[in-house]
């Protein structure tokens, strides 16, 4: 209990004295950066978990999630995609499950299809007007010919979307 206190009471200090160095400072956006720079991000755990829980029958194991974490900022320069993508991976859209949750919508049935609760999983892969622009897309995947293959499915494509290496999206300005 001692080494908790003893922790909170450094982490205090230091944030004191990062706030007295600036203060102070000439050099005040520099060391603003640095402080930050220098605070160690963490990973979001319980996306990464429900990620995995969804995908488990798909080859979960194999994300690689430092690559699907820069995905957003590598694959697009517009902004609102660059958005979209880092709220989809963190789970952060607004389902219509959630929107019932937390009572601002009246039902928690899909608004598409209405035949079941709307969770990201069914949004974007289960629900069957989804399905049928996943088959649009998987249609057009196979008119080139170096991705023609009988064992391509929407399975492997969300596998595809959370492992596939940024570089290959990133097009010639």
């Amino acid at each position: 209990m001692t080494a908790v206190l003893n922790a909170k009471k450094n982490l205090i200090f230091s944030q004191t004295a990062n706030t007295e160095q600036l203060v102070g400072s000439r050099n005040f956006c520099k060391l603003a950066y640095n402080i930050l720079l220098d605070r160690q991000a963490s990973l979001p755990q319980r996306s990464q978990d429900k990620w995995i829980s969804d995908f488990q029958a798909y080859a979960a194991k194999e994300i690689d999630w430092s690559k699907t974490y820069s995905l957003p900022f590598l694959c697009t320069r517009e902004s609102k995609l660059r958005v979209f993508q880092f709220k989809l991976i963190h789970r952060r859209i607004s389902t219509d499950r959630y929107l019932f949750k937390v009572g601002i919508s009246s039902s928690e049935q899909c608004s598409f299809c209405e035949n079941t609760s709307q969770s990201l999983l069914h949004l974007f892969w289960e629900c069957p007007k989804t399905k049928v622009f996943w088959n649009e897309v998987m249609k057009w995947l196979g008119s080139f010919s170096c991705l023609l293959t009988k064992s391509f499915s929407p399975q492997k494509l969300r596998v595809l979307w959370m492992t596939v290496q940024p570089s290959s999206f990133i097009t010639p300005s």
